[in-house]
């Protein structure tokens, strides 16, 4: 528990989360059951012959099709800064 805890912790750094010591102790739980969980999958026999599909076979892809994209100016309109055609963003990573 107290690794999961200290990955927890990490994590939240790394992403810059403020976490509480209740958020992170509640997130290392998850963990642990999401690990079990996984142990459980991976003691699923992969090695049959597969007998049919829950969902009916069939293509999922769709003409392309063209339209006009917008201007530089109109994406630009919501932005915080622009350098030019650029956004400008904070830096985030140290």
């Amino acid at each position: 528990m107290r690794l999961i805890y200290q990955q927890v912790e990490h994590l939240a750094r790394l992403a810059r989360f403020a976490l509480t010591l209740e958020e992170i102790i509640q997130l290392a739980g998850k963990f642990i059951v999401n690990a079990v969980n996984f142990r459980q999958l991976q003691a699923v026999n992969t090695n049959e012959e597969l007998h049919g599909t829950a969902m009916p076979c069939k293509s999922l892809c769709w003409h392309d099709i063209t339209k006009f994209s917008l201007s530089h100016r109109e994406v630009q309109i919501n932005e915080p800064a622009a350098n030019n055609q650029f956004f400008l963003v904070p830096k985030v990573i140290d």
